[in-house]
């Protein structure tokens, strides 16, 4: 899988842009039912 920057978006939670880069997905993540962006440091706080 391709996991360069694909993308600049704004972060779902603090409303940075951001690159996007494409994160894989497995079955222990659950059921995914919508794509949003979300910066490295929004991603790592616990949110």
């Amino acid at each position: 899988m391709d996991t360069g920057i694909a993308a600049i978006e704004r972060c779902a939670y603090c409303r940075e842009y951001v690159p996007i880069t494409v994160l894989p997905v497995g079955p222990e993540d659950g059921p995914i039912s919508a794509e949003v962006a979300v910066c490295e440091a929004c991603r790592t706080d616990g949110r």
